[in-house]
C-alpha cells in the first residue's frame, strides 16, 4: 500500500489540479493550451507577489519539467512557500515530496504533518494518504481506528483506492466493526471506478456471497473487467475457472490463454498451474518449461512434479538422483507428499548417489533455484 501513497502524490503533482487551486486565470490558460513559457513567466510574477496558489503552480512545473528543467529542489521551496500559506495542494504535494524523499531528504513524519494539515482542509487524496500511514504506521503510530476514519472521508469524496481499502477494513474488522454488507457497498463503488483490484474484490464477494447473494455469473463478469486490466490475480483465477469447469464451460485452451497472460508477470502459481494443464494433456515437454520456471521461484509444488518426470523419465531422461534432489528441495518447501517420495527415492540410490543428490540440492539452494537442471 505504501506506493499507492506514492502513486497517488505523482497524480496530484501532474497539472489536472490547477482548476482546484485556482491559479492565476492568464496562467492556467497557457498551462492548459501547452504554453509552458507563458504560464511559467505568470506564475512567477504571481508568485513573487505572494500568492499561494502560484507557488504551488510553479512547484508543479519544477517538480515535472515543465517548462523548465526538471529540479525537484526548486520544487519542494515553491510548495512549502504555498503550503506554508495554507494552501492545501501545496501542503499535500510537499508531503508527496517527504515521504518520497524527492528534492529533500525522506521524513515520514514530516509527510504526515503535511497531509494532516490538508487533510483538514478536506482536501480527498490527503485524507487517503492520512489513512495510509496510519494503517501502516508510516511516520505516525500505527492505529487501525484512525486509519479507517480518514478512509471514509476520502471515500465519501470518491477516491477508489479509500474505497476498496475501508471495504477491506470493513472485510477484516480492523479498525472498524466486520460489515460485509458496508464492505460490498465501498467496494462495488470502487469497481464502478474501474479499480482492477476492487473489480477483483467484488468478484471474489459474489463468488463466496460475502455482503452481496452469492452468483458466481457476476463473480466471472467482475474477474474479466479486472482481467482486462491486466489484474494478475484475476488473470489466474479465469484460467483455473476454464481449466475446472467452474461458471464456465471447461476449456483447457481457454485456461492455457488466462494462465499465460498470469505466468508474463511472473505470476509463479500461474507457472505452476500451466505445468499442471499441460500435463493433464500430455504434452509434457510444455509442462516441465512451466514447472522448471516455477520451481525456480521457489514453488514447492512444481518442485514435487519435476521430480515426478525425472523418476518417471516423461520428456526427461529417467534421472532418480535429479528426481530426489527435486524431491528434497519440495519437502523442504512443505509440500505434501514429497517427503514420503524422496524417501521412497532414497531406498533406490547408492550412498555416492544420494551424496551427489543431496550436494545438488545445497547448490540448488545456494543459487537460489535457478539453473538447477
Amino acid at each position: 500500500m505504501k506506493k499507492q501513497i506514492a502513486a497517488l502524490g505523482v497524480a496530484l503533482l501532474m497539472m489536472v489540479g490547477v482548476a482546484k487551486a485556482g491559479l492565476v486565470e492568464d496562467g492556467e490558460a497557457a498551462y492548459k493550451r501547452g504554453d509552458f513559457e507563458t504560464a511559467l513567466r505568470v506564475f512567477r510574477a504571481a508568485a513573487a507577489q505572494g500568492n499561494s496558489t502560484a507557488q504551488y503552480g510553479l512547484g508543479v512545473m519544477y517538480n515535472t519539467g515543465q517548462g523548465v528543467a526538471t529540479d525537484p529542489a526548486e520544487a519542494v521551496k515553491w510548495f512549502r512557500l504555498a503550503a506554508e500559506q495554507g494552501n492545501a495542494l501545496g501542503q499535500f504535494n510537499l508531503g508527496v515530496m517527504f515521504l518520497q524523499g524527492r528534492g529533500i531528504a525522506k521524513d515520514p513524519a514530516e509527510a504526515v504533518k503535511w497531509f494532516r494539515l490538508s487533510a483538514l482542509q478536506g482536501d480527498a487524496e490527503a485524507q487517503n494518504n492520512l489513512g495510509m500511514s496510519y494503517l501502516h504506521g508510516q511516520g505516525v503510530a500505527p492505529d487501525a481506528a484512525e486509519a479507517a476514519k480518514w478512509f471514509l472521508l476520502a471515500a465519501q469524496q470518491g477516491i477508489s483506492h479509500a474505497q476498496l481499502t475501508i471495504g477491506r477494513m470493513y472485510n477484516e474488522g480492523r479498525g472498524v466493526a466486520v460489515n460485509e454488507g458496508e464492505a460490498a457497498r465501498w467496494i462495488r463503488q470502487a469497481a464502478d471506478q474501474g479499480l482492477d483490484a476492487a473489480q477483483y474484490s467484488l468478484g471474489v464477494a459474489y463468488w463466496g456471497g460475502k455482503g452481496v447473494a452469492k452468483n458466481m455469473v457476476e463473480a466471472v463478469k467482475w474477474f474479466r473487467l479486472a482481467a482486462k486490466q491486466g489484474h494478475v490475480s484475476a488473470l489466474r483465477r479465469l484460467g483455473g475457472l476454464y481449466e475446472f469447469g467452474q461458471a464456465v464451460e471447461k476449456d483447457l485452451n481457454e485456461s492455457i490463454k488466462w494462465y499465460e497472460l498470469a505466468a508474463a508477470k511472473q505470476d509463479v502459481e500461474a507457472q505452476e498451474a500451466l505445468g499442471r494443464v499441460h500435463g493433464t494433456i500430455k504434452n509434457y515437454p510444455e509442462a516441465i518449461k512451466w514447472w522448471r520456471l516455477a520451481s525456480a521461484q521457489g514453488n514447492g509444488s512444481s518442485q514435487f512434479f519435476l521430480a515426478l518426470m525425472y523418476v518417471q523419465g516423461k520428456a526427461v531422461a529417467k534421472d532418480f538422483v535429479r528426481g530426489h534432489m527435486w524431491a528434497s528441495l519440495a519437502a523442504e518447501a512443505g509440500k505434501d507428499k514429497a517427503e514420503k517420495f524422496r524417501d521412497e527415492i532414497a531406498e533406490l540410490l547408492t550412498p555416492e548417489q544420494l551424496a551427489q543428490s543431496q550436494q545438488l540440492a545445497r547448490d540448488c539452494r545456494a543459487r537460489r533455484f535457478k539453473e538447477c537442471d
